[in-house]
């Protein structure tokens, strides 16, 4: 499933194992959203309280991608519970464009595969 989803940013990915290797994954996903963030072009959606969110059009799939900006005065590991999908984290709490936030799979304690639904913020 998730090579239907994803496939050029898989591109790169061994999936001949007869596995799919989480691990490596995690590190070629994060590449990408990383890749995403530093570029340019992104559309202004909301600023609130300190919070940025912007959007722009995916190359990976069809729809948005989304950034979502901010400082907060506190240790990654105080806050990374707020951002984390149930049951590990409080997003579900705070972000009322969620609709569905969960673990399918932990495969180890820093990777975790989720599903996350929210609403769209884009009127394009």
């Amino acid at each position: 499933m998730i090579k239907l989803i994803y496939p050029k940013v898989l591109r790169g990915l061994n999936t001949m194992d007869s596995a799919l290797n989480f691990p490596e994954l995690a590190d070629v996903l994060t590449d990408r959203v990383l890749e995403y963030y530093h570029e340019e072009e992104w559309k202004l959606l909301k600023v609130e309280d300190d919070v940025t969110v912007s959007c722009k059009k995916s190359r990976d799939f069809a729809g948005n991608v989304y950034r979502g900006d901010c400082v907060l005065e506190l240790e990654p590991e105080k806050a990374l519970p707020y951002f984390l999908p149930s049951p590990h984290g409080r997003r579900q709490k705070w972000d009322s464009s969620v609709s569905e936030c969960i673990v399918l799979i932990d495969v180890t304690k820093d990777i975790t595969v989720s599903k996350v639904s929210a609403t769209n913020f884009s009127r394009d």
